[in-house]
């Protein structure tokens, strides 16, 4: 699913051209009527879906003084309501056979906060916590079949942030980050934390200081030039 015609299509031609079935629908993954009505032709053209993975983003890259109403609302809409409403579409058919995985693709600024990124990792945050809460939910109805993946990575070469100097870390391609989800997957986690190390430091968290916190972070910071752009 995508906004981006070519660009859907264009990966949909990957994956046939390894072999494999593919099917690029028009999808504004905003939009609940765009969402209800694609979902109804993915099960009329593949059948219910089983493996659901939720990946839309849009970051903008501004200052919250900076961002218009209109900038915020999008990036809510795309990056944490459209899980409610893909999920909602296909979450009832895996309830009635106890069978499915829903992938939630977050991000590292949904543990740490970030200048320039009041709104994105506001979004981040709340898609962390729409999956946990899920989780629990499918857990109390008995449902032991249907699991959760969340995956945290840090900067992806996506092309929703550009110039990056980090002092530690290179920025990650889409292609590791799409084999850390696939292999966390099939082992089930609750987590999946690109790169691994990245585990560590969410924990950090929790137990150390604000005051030791922020010298890590500014340590390790990173200078990043952000460009607006939206990926799905």
């Amino acid at each position: 699913w995508d906004v981006n015609k070519d660009g859907n299509e264009a990966t949909a031609d990957e994956v046939r051209k390894q072999g494999g079935t593919a099917h690029a629908y028009l999808c504004d993954v905003s939009n609940t009527d765009d969402v209800k009505r694609v979902a109804e032709r993915v099960r009329r053209d593949v059948g219910d879906v089983t493996i659901l993975v939720n990946n839309a983003g849009i970051l903008h890259g501004l200052d919250l003084l900076q961002l218009t109403d209109q900038q915020i609302r999008k990036t809510i809409e795309i990056n944490t309501m459209a899980h409610f409403w893909t999920v909602r579409e296909f979450l009832p058919k895996m309830l009635e056979f106890d069978h499915g995985h829903i992938v939630t693709v977050s991000s590292m600024s949904g543990f740490y906060g970030a200048s320039y990124l009041v709104d994105y990792s506001t979004s981040k945050y709340a898609v962390r916590g729409f999956t946990e809460a899920l989780a629990e939910e499918i857990r109390r109805l008995g449902k032991t079949q249907i699991k959760t993946t969340t995956v945290f990575p840090m900067f992806v070469d996506t092309g929703l942030v550009t110039g990056i100097d980090q002092r530690f870390e290179k920025q990650l391609t889409p292609q590791q980050v799409a084999k850390a989800t696939v292999s966390g997957v099939l082992r089930n986690r609750l987590h999946v934390f690109v790169p691994r190390k990245c585990d560590f430091t969410a924990r950090l968290k929790m137990f150390l200081p604000t005051k030791v916190i922020n010298l890590l972070i500014d340590f390790g910071n990173s200078k990043i030039q952000l460009q607006e752009k939206k990926s799905k």
